[in-house]
């Protein structure tokens, strides 16, 4: 009997280390990948389990359960997540658009994760209707952004001044609106439509800057992350029912994630006829320029031939008895040219 118990307690201690050394092995050869998560829902946030949420973020779960990795969700603002990106600190960051400056820092996958656009918010009964509204008002944006880069150009070019207030959150951003603080807030068009309501405010009929968006990692890192991400979301975004479409509808995204509003495009149709009308309006303006500007020639020359016909010394003087005009005959007199008589008075002559 005690034979037995002794061989039992052998085959349990076996088990239990082989089920140890399997457990050690799985982990060994998972891979790390610290992701940062900053609050911008419902594109990305942090989950109650500690995981990254929002549609990025549980897209990005999926692929790691899918690739065998271990990821890191670590929280941070906007400019901390791309400063730790920079760095090396984190492996990847989602929500990322592109611009030329930022692909000379990080690198891309090449399958847009997300599409969405960027709207400005207000409190109800404002008066912002277009970009020339946001002149002298502060205007609270993401520090980092290419929300901010776009405003400060927009606003050099056409010559207002918004006073921008950079955030280390979007909340804090539509707290300010909703206290008084600042006059509106930029967010992304998913962020917004989720919180606005929350915090009182009200869509404007300013839209702009539609972007795709990415996961990033630093430049010359981690590509094999992104070579995972590309698989996955290729295989993915071309099956109905796949796991993508299943995570837009969960965050409520499916129809908008490809296709803005018919609104969008109409405002977009309405600002490039403004535009055309503009420069129609201008051509318009320099053809009747060029012809006024011919006329005033013609009858300046008429004018003249008149005056320096008559037998007399016909001259105009300004309040400071300087003369602006002389006939050819004050010109004899004085022996002068006309370009020699302007600006001088008699004492010039006389002295």
């Amino acid at each position: 009997m005690q034979h037995s118990i002794r061989w039992a307690l052998i085959g349990w201690a076996a088990l239990l280390l082989g089920t140890c050394l399997y457990t050690t092995t799985v982990s060994a050869q998972q891979r790390v990948v610290r992701i940062g998560v900053h609050s911008n829902g419902p594109t990305i946030l942090m989950s109650h389990n500690g995981q990254p949420g929002g549609i990025l973020g549980d897209l990005i779960v999926a692929i790691a359960k899918e690739e065998n990795w271990n990821l890191q969700a670590v929280p941070c603002t906007w400019q901390e997540c791309l400063d730790a990106l920079q760095t090396g600190h984190l492996d990847l960051l989602a929500d990322m658009s592109l611009s030329e400056q930022r692909e000379h820092l990080y690198d891309f996958h090449q399958i847009p994760a997300l599409r969405s656009w960027s709207q400005v918010y207000e409190r109800r009964n404002g008066d912002i209707k277009s970009f020339l509204d946001l002149d002298a008002k502060h205007i609270a944006v993401l520090a980092g952004s290419t929300q901010y880069e776009y405003l400060t150009a927009l606003a050099n070019g056409f010559g207002f001044h918004p006073n921008l207030l950079p955030l280390g959150t979007l909340e804090s951003g539509f707290d300010m609106v909703a206290n008084g603080s600042a006059d509106a807030v930029v967010a992304d068009y998913f962020f917004g439509e989720l919180y606005a309501a929350q915090y009182g405010l009200v869509t404007t009929p300013i839209m702009f800057q539609p972007s795709q968006l990415f996961y990033a990692t630093k430049k010359g890192y981690n590509g094999e992350l992104l070579t995972a991400i590309d698989h996955h979301l290729a295989q993915w975004q071309n099956t109905p029912g796949s796991r993508y479409y299943r995570t837009l509808q969960e965050w409520g995204a499916a129809q908008s994630a490809g296709v803005a509003p018919a609104s969008f495009w109409w405002t977009i149709a309405a600002l490039v006829c403004l535009l055309l009308a503009a420069m129609g309006i201008a051509a318009l303006l320099k053809i009747q320029v060029a012809r006024q500007t011919r006329h005033l020639q013609i009858s300046e020359t008429k004018l003249n031939t008149i005056l320096n016909s008559v037998d007399a010394h016909i001259y105009i003087k300004d309040c400071n008895l300087r003369y602006v005009y002389g006939n050819s005959h004050l010109c004899e007199l004085f022996d002068k040219s006309p370009e020699e008589i302007i600006g001088c008075t008699d004492n010039d002559f006389f002295d």
